[in-house]
């Protein structure tokens, strides 16, 4: 037996009603049933949103529109991005990975959070690579190549630094 509905009723801006009407669900074709899966979505993302593989789906469902925006402006500008498009990959996969670390692994445990800081140390050091192979390149491939380099520039000065200070300790514990 299906479960009992009640009816409900709810004034909203004409911007809103345009807005409902742009929404896509499979099947809903009425403002009323595009409501119901405006609300079934919503318990569900809330319920149901556990785990790697929901938490990347999600997190894409989020982005699609700014993701489909973007490449009909790159597309109506003639412009790519190579960081931008790596972005739409790095992103879900960097807050999936943190969104899912939940308090069921053992509240305060050590096994968990350190498997947490290798994996989000993993994510990172492959966005950072990545960044830096783009420079082969020249960022030939980004929006604006000069301001790409310069930040790099930075983090560059910042790894010659940090290489330089590991090779003095070596040494310093080499003779001791």
């Amino acid at each position: 037996m299906p479960p009992k509905t009640v009816p409900f009723s709810v004034r909203i801006t004409e911007d809103d009603a345009e807005f409902l009407s742009r929404l896509e669900f499979k099947g809903a074709k009425t403002p009323s049933d595009r409501f119901r899966a405006l609300i079934a979505e919503r318990r569900a993302a809330e319920n149901e949103i556990e785990g790697y593989q929901a938490w990347f789906d999600e997190i894409t469902r989020i982005m699609g529109p700014a993701v489909q925006k973007i490449r009909a402006d790159e597309h109506g500008a003639g412009l790519s991005s190579e960081l931008v498009k790596r972005s739409f990959e790095w992103l879900p996969d960097l807050l999936a990975f943190f969104l899912s670390y939940t308090s069921d692994q053992g509240e305060g445990t050590q096994p968990p959070l350190l498997g947490l800081e290798k994996g989000l140390h993993e994510r990172i050091s492959r966005i950072m690579d990545g960044t830096l192979e783009m420079g082969a390149s020249d960022f030939r491939l980004c929006y604006d190549p000069e301001t790409v380099k310069t930040r790099i520039a930075s983090t560059m000065e910042l790894s010659a630094l940090m290489q330089e200070i590991m090779t003095r300790k070596k040494k310093e514990i080499g003779d001791e």
